[in-house]
């Protein structure tokens, strides 16, 4: 039968582009037809297309032929079985991924006083899903990671669901300081584990991590530049002897200094 025109089509599948050519030709009963790759005529045959039947013979390779009344339906019937059957779904949004890890032994007593050790009056061990599993008078440790993120999912019409994230910084760059998420992208690298947790982006959302990272930062700079060095420490220990503080009131935990076990 004589050929009426060869149409391309281009998809993707899963993140793969692929693509076939079609010769499109008229019968003796004015159908249009064609002859699709094996792959794409089994997923029409199974997409059962309205106004399109599709027929499945054996020629060196397994190819389908695709039969519809009309030009347009025989276009129609690919094109909406590529898309329902391969191409995905995609969503965008973004997220600001985080991990807060501790590890160390924490007691408290009834009226939220920090102690040494859970012997203390009134005291107990916090519980060490939330703060750890660090043994009583080990190294006590806080590690805290947070980036602003965009979240991809894919989802594909079989039901396999990919989720990929890539960073965000609202229209700048990882140097850049003019909006919330450059200053929370800025600390550090971008959060890929599992393990991290995660809520939506908002700029209040992103300061909030930022200043976190900031205030603990800012601690390890005092402590670090204060007892690193023996003389620094020896001379911070005077210092804190006559009355002043290395570190300001975080809690009541002064409270406790006049306390016996």
């Amino acid at each position: 039968m004589p050929k009426f025109k060869k149409v391309d089509f281009c998809f993707m599948n899963g993140e793969v582009e692929e693509s076939f050519s079609a010769d499109i030709r008229i019968n003796a009963d004015g159908e249009f037809y064609c002859e699709v790759p094996g792959q794409i005529g089994e997923l029409i045959y199974h997409a059962k297309p309205e106004k399109a039947r599709v027929f499945y013979k054996m020629s060196g390779l397994d190819h389908y032929t695709l039969y519809a009344k009309d030009y347009e339906s025989l276009l129609a019937a690919i094109r909406k079985a590529i898309k329902e059957t391969l191409e995905p779904e995609i969503t965008e949004t973004q997220v600001i991924r985080y991990r807060i890890e501790v590890d160390a032994a924490v007691a408290v007593d009834d009226q939220g006083n920090v102690c040494p050790n859970a012997g203390w009056p009134n005291a107990k061990w916090l519980p060490s899903e939330v703060f750890g599993r660090s043994p009583a008078g080990s190294p006590q440790s806080l590690s805290i990671q947070a980036c602003a993120m965009t979240k991809k999912v894919i989802r594909y019409p079989g039901g396999k669901t990919e989720v990929k994230y890539t960073p965000f910084y609202a229209g700048g760059d990882h140097f850049g300081r003019e909006n919330p998420a450059e200053l929370l992208n800025a600390w550090n690298g971008h959060i890929y584990s599992d393990k991290a947790k995660e809520i939506p982006y908002t700029n209040e959302n992103a300061l909030f991590f930022h200043r976190l990272l900031l205030g603990m930062t800012q601690l390890i700079l005092m402590i670090q530049t204060a007892t690193f060095e023996q003389k620094d420490l020896l001379a911070t220990i005077a210092k804190c002897s006559n009355g002043s503080n290395l570190l300001p009131d975080l809690s009541s935990a002064t409270s406790l200094t006049s306390t016996k076990a």
